[in-house]
């Protein structure tokens, strides 16, 4: 809708990420990348920012979470950026980290967000830890058949009217593509019901 404001400067009325940043903005989950008001939608989104965006999105602008203490993530100390939104997103929404290390898991704050990641994070955080969708048909995506990672939760999210293939012939998700700002945003929006 290009009648309404843009949130940021590199964001016009009508680029396809307009409305979900102008939600987003609204709403109090997302600033800009950079200090002079632009949101950089092609840039890689780290999972720090996706934790924030995630937990804002669910709890609300106001809320502030519980200081990390360093001891759920091993590479997650008290003094990582983000750090107090990750360990909340992990014992909100049960999130994974990277990997299944042990005696703690790396979180790998720095690393991209994939789109089938991403279709799990966004799933947990809406309906809590303990939410486990329909099993997947593998019927509705050509690269997301019954066995692939996160496909109750890619179908779940589609479903919802959420999710975003990559192609439309043949209709493909593209699971493990990286997610850029504006691709989650768009995500997230859609997700927690953030459009204008």
């Amino acid at each position: 809708d290009t009648s309404l404001p843009q949130a940021y400067t590199d964001i016009a009325p009508g680029d396809i990420y307009h409305l979900a940043t102008l939600g987003l903005d609204d709403a109090g989950i997302t600033s800009d990348c950079d200090g002079a008001s632009n949101f950089c939608p092609d840039q890689k989104l780290q999972r720090d920012t996706a934790a924030i965006w995630l937990i804002k999105a669910f709890e609300g602008r106001n809320y502030t979470p519980t200081s990390a203490n360093g001891t759920v993530f091993a590479d997650v100390g008290i003094s990582t950026f983000a750090a107090d939104y990750i360990e909340d997103l992990m014992l909100h929404s049960g999130s994974e980290g990277c990997d299944t290390a042990t005696p703690l898991p790396n979180y790998c704050p720095k690393q991209g967000l994939t789109k089938d990641q991403a279709a799990k994070m966004l799933l947990k955080t809406k309906y809590g830890a303990g939410y486990n969708p329909t099993p997947a048909s593998g019927l509705i995506y050509d690269d997301v058949t019954t066995g692939t990672f996160a496909a109750d939760f890619i179908e779940a999210l589609q479903g919802e009217g959420a999710a975003e293939g990559c192609l439309d012939n043949p209709v493909l998700y593209c699971p493990n593509e990286m997610l850029t700002r504006g691709g989650f945003a768009k995500l997230l929006a859609n997700t927690f019901g953030l459009l204008p």
